[in-house]
């Protein structure tokens, strides 16, 4: 492949995936400008070693677990100090329309139960309904079982549940 084609299929690439790890590392780091700058750092890094990677089927994964990896040494090089959920999520939907007051105050509460989760069973939450990652490629990141995936999920979903509803019947 020469190098105009390898330019093409790496632009193809930036394009389809740079948005949703932008929004993926941003949601660690609650800084857009610095999850930009993370990918763009991971990109260059694939651009440099284009000759000696082979992805297959597993792209996606890659992709996201550099970017993971990029953003976790990050944050421990500069103890980025992370906020709130609630906060994050604003970043990511400021351009979308959220609604009315009581959307808005019911989607606090699922955020304030999402905060309060255990730290494993947040971040698999979120890589899963955030990033919209399948139970598969969350194992394959973070080199868990599936089941675990899926039981973490569960986990999560049962608290957020009984957390938001369970504080509206009382």
């Amino acid at each position: 492949m020469d190098v105009s084609d390898q330019i093409t299929v790496y632009e193809e690439m930036f394009r389809k995936f740079q948005p949703s790890l932008v929004r993926y590392a941003a949601s660690m780091l609650f800084s857009v400008e610095d999850a930009r700058e993370i990918v763009q750092e991971v990109f260059i890094s694939i651009w440099q070693k284009r000759d000696s990677l082979e992805f297959g089927e597993g792209l996606k994964s890659y992709l996201y677990r550099a970017v993971r990896n990029h953003t976790l040494n990050k944050i421990q090089r500069n103890r980025i100090k992370t906020v709130s959920l609630s906060e994050k999520v604003y970043v990511l939907t400021q351009e979308t329309d959220l609604g009315d007051e009581e959307k808005n105050r019911r989607l606090e509460e699922i955020f304030k139960q999402i905060e309060a989760l255990p730290k494993s069973c947040k971040e698999i939450f979120l890589m899963s309904r955030l990033e919209g990652l399948s139970h598969k490629e969350i194992a394959n990141l973070l080199g868990i079982s599936r089941k675990t995936v899926e039981n973490q999920i569960g986990i999560a979903l049962k608290k957020i549940r009984k957390g938001v509803f369970g504080k509206a019947r009382e």
